[in-house]
């Protein structure tokens, strides 16, 4: 029995091996067509926040202006609308992924990259009303863990005259129906919970029934190739003893 599962392990942590490597990469491959933009969601989107930019209020804190944020947060697929100053100034957030920006100013919450960015521009490149929008649009992507299934739009909030009052930011889904899950992407993710630890678990009990074989320190071994895995194997493969010096325990 000792000598067939150490014929069988090999094979089995090779097997696994190869499936979890091939249907991780299948996955990577349906994320990405998962979480492409569907246009009609932009669109959808875009014309939402444009029905609260023709309101052209005279300051942000018209009733009939923020009514329209509100009818767009019940409108589809956007779900998460930012009210910011010309100044840069968060005023007001609303939405699942607004939580963490709530108050203070884009500044603080746009990333390093962006602050760099416009570090390396010439100090003329961008005026002020730019460089905020800039600003904006990176806070509002601060979450990063969501940029996957979201997309966002930055708008500017003019007057009757023209003038900025306000910035808008919001985040729309990108896929139009985000709870759906293909059963492709079911069964790449089911054969990757079966593979990885067949993978995984195989190499360690080869080496316990090897190391035992050969009168080695087989606990000690097993657990090291376990947290160890290949690095562990290889190092067990470099140091036992060889087959001549091997006892029956």
């Amino acid at each position: 029995m000792r000598d067939r599962l150490l014929r069988l392990l090999p094979w089995a942590a090779m097997i696994g091996g190869i499936l979890t490597v091939v249907f991780l990469i299948v996955l990577s491959i349906l994320h990405s067509r998962l979480n492409k933009e569907n246009i009609e969601n932009r669109m959808i989107a875009v014309e939402s926040i444009e029905k609260i930019q023709a309101v052209h209020p005279k300051d942000i804190a018209d009733p009939s202006f923020r009514q329209k944020i509100e009818d767009a947060l019940d409108s589809q697929y956007i779900v998460s609308i930012w009210l910011i100053s010309p100044e840069g100034e968060i005023l007001f957030s609303k939405g699942s992924t607004a939580s963490s920006l709530r108050s203070g100013s884009v500044m603080d919450y746009a990333t390093s990259e962006t602050h760099e960015i416009i570090y390396s521009l010439p100090s003329n490149a961008l005026n002020d009303d730019q460089r905020i929008l800039l600003l904006a649009a990176s806070a509002i992507q601060r979450e990063r863990a969501h940029n996957d299934i979201y997309n966002h739009l930055i708008r500017e909030i003019l007057s009757p005259e023209g003038i900025r009052v306000g910035i808008l930011g919001a985040a729309y889904e990108l896929s139009s129906d985000p709870n759906h899950v293909p059963p492709e992407w079911i069964g790449s993710v089911l054969i990757v919970l079966i593979s990885l630890p067949m993978y995984w678990f195989s190499l360690p009990l080869w080496v316990f029934l090897d190391a035992r074989k050969r009168g080695e320190r087989a606990l000690f071994w097993t657990i090291f190739v376990f947290f160890g895995n290949l690095v562990g194997l290889i190092s067990y493969l470099v140091i036992r003893m060889p087959t001549d010096n091997t006892h029956n325990p």
